[in-house]
């Protein structure tokens, strides 16, 4: 998910992903206890259930929550790159907003996020399509990870088979 997170970032917010990179933040590690968790310690247990919920429906993604994180990078965006310029910077000021977040508003802007998403990616397809008889190099290609986020389907990550010869093992 924070690979996937990374690589939204970078297409639907590229100023601040520029500026993520300059403070060593692009990994986006400052939004790993908010996905690790379903944004529990953010919201107050009715807005999370509310979130839950509506996460749970899978109504445009299976990975929706991932429109919610990026709702809360953009509603920011304006003070993370005028005003914080280290990852120490951007840690503290994310866990500040514990508490601070309009869970309707959040859900709106993550919502439309999803649907100007899907927008470019079928005006890409759509434009890559018309490049078929040109040079490879003038496609946009989409990775598969971003595609993904178009799904429904359930992600199951499955731990790897460990070997013997592995500690612990």
């Amino acid at each position: 998910q924070m690979v996937t997170l990374t690589e939204l970032v970078q297409f639907m917010l590229p100023d601040l992903y520029i500026h993520l990179e300059k403070c060593d933040s692009s990994n986006l590690f400052f939004f790993f206890r908010m996905l690790l968790v379903w944004f529990k310690r953010e919201l107050s247990f009715n807005e999370t259930m509310q979130l839950w919920e509506v996460l749970w429906t899978d109504l445009y993604s299976s990975q929706f929550i991932l429109f919610v994180a990026l709702a809360i990078l953009q509603k920011n965006s304006k003070i993370i790159i005028g005003n914080l310029h280290s990852f120490e910077d951007i840690l503290k000021y994310t866990n500040d907003l514990n508490g601070n977040h309009d869970i309707g508003e959040l859900l709106t802007r993550a919502e439309l996020l999803f649907i100007k998403f899907r927008q470019m990616v079928e005006l890409i397809d759509r434009k890559n399509l018309s490049f078929t008889n040109m040079a490879p190099r003038e496609s946009v290609p989409i990775s598969e990870n971003i595609r993904s986020l178009l799904s429904r389907d359930i992600i199951i990550a499955k731990e790897e088979q460990r070997t013997e010869s592995t500690p612990f093992g």
